[in-house]
Order: structure tokens, then C-alpha cells, then sequence
């Protein structure tokens, strides 16, 4: 068979099917075209002819009542005070950060974002790798600081790093507690 003799046999194949296809759909809508709507309308009938629901009606608002602060014989909550409150006693204990030195650079990270990698010796002195949230990671020592609580670093031994932080107590003073910092993988 020559080319020419298939390429009109497909083009034959492929207008036959268009013309089957056209053919197959009209069928199908012609069935849609009765003009009998009898039982459409007996449904319609049927609903329009049962009894209308019943809608719950709103519940009635309740009535506001209002209520007066009388705040004249009390402080203004939203006011800080520069005194203590009366009848409580502020103890300096002697406990404090040294606010005046300072900072260093770990102490700008919370110490729960803090992972200690590693330890190093050198000249009997060991030395911490720490890395902070950021990736990077810093050789500290024993006296150096971490953490945002004013952490003062005191032991270091292979697994892990103590220190002190300086926390306020709540009644203007301070408290120590001691905080750990183990290796990491």
C-alpha cells in the first residue's frame, strides 16, 4: 500500500469516527427531549404539599449589667513602684552578677541552646567546645561565661561543663543555682 493510500484511509478512519461519535451523542440527548414531565411535576406537587419544618426561634439576649471598679483607696496595678512593697523586707544576701564587665560572646545564647562537642587539653589547662544555635563553635574555659542567667563557667571534665547562674529571686535579690552542660553527639 502507498502512502498516499494510507494517509486517505486514516483520514477516512478518523472522519467516520467523528461522524459515529456526533451521531452516538445526538441519540443520547434525543432521549433527554420528551415532552412528558408528568411525573416531574407530581414530585413537585408531592413536596410543596407536606408540611412546612418548624425553625426554633432565637433565644432572648441576656441583659447586660455593669459593674463599677471603685479603685480610689488602691494602687494602680498598671503603675510600677520604685519602693518596695510595705511589709516586705529586702535581704542582700551578697549574691550578684558583676554587671559591669563585660559580656561575652556565648552569654547572647540560652543555655538550653547551647551543646558542649568536645574538650581540649593544652598545657594542663582544658579547654570546652561549645557550638551555639548559629553553627559555630567556641573553645571556652573555666572562668569564662555562658548563657543569658549570667553563667559562670567552673568545671570542665570530658563530659561535661558546670556553672553558676545568677538569677533574680523575685524580691529585688539574687540566688545562684548550678547549671550543667553535657557532651552531645
Amino acid at each position: 500500500m502507498s502512502s498516499n493510500r494510507k494517509a486517505a484511509a486514516m483520514r477516512f478512519c478518523y472522519k467516520s469516527g467523528k461522524i459515529s461519535l456526533s451521531l452516538a451523542i445526538l441519540l443520547q440527548l434525543s432521549g433527554c427531549a420528551s415532552s412528558d414531565k408528568s411525573d416531574l411535576i407530581a414530585f413537585v406537587e408531592a413536596e410543596r404539599a407536606k408540611p412546612a419544618g418548624h425553625v426554633k426561634p432565637l433565644p432572648q439576649p441576656q441583659e447586660y449589667e455593669s459593674y463599677e471598679y471603685d479603685s480610689i483607696d488602691l494602687r494602680d496595678p498598671f503603675v510600677p513602684t520604685d519602693q518596695p512593697d510595705e511589709g516586705r523586707v529586702v535581704v542582700d544576701n551578697g549574691i550578684h552578677p558583676d554587671l559591669t564587665r563585660s559580656k561575652e560572646e556565648l552569654e547572647r545564647y540560652p543555655l538550653d541552646s547551647l551543646r558542649m562537642v568536645g574538650t581540649l587539653n593544652k598545657d594542663d589547662v582544658v579547654w570546652a567546645l561549645v557550638k551555639d544555635s548559629d553553627g559555630t563553635v567556641h573553645r571556652v574555659r573555666a572562668g569564662n561565661y555562658m548563657g543569658q542567667n549570667y553563667g559562670k563557667i567552673t568545671t570542665i571534665n570530658n563530659v561535661t561543663i558546670e556553672l553558676v547562674e545568677f538569677v533574680k529571686d523575685g524580691l529585688e535579690g539574687w540566688v545562684d543555682r548550678k547549671a550543667n552542660l553535657a557532651i552531645t553527639n
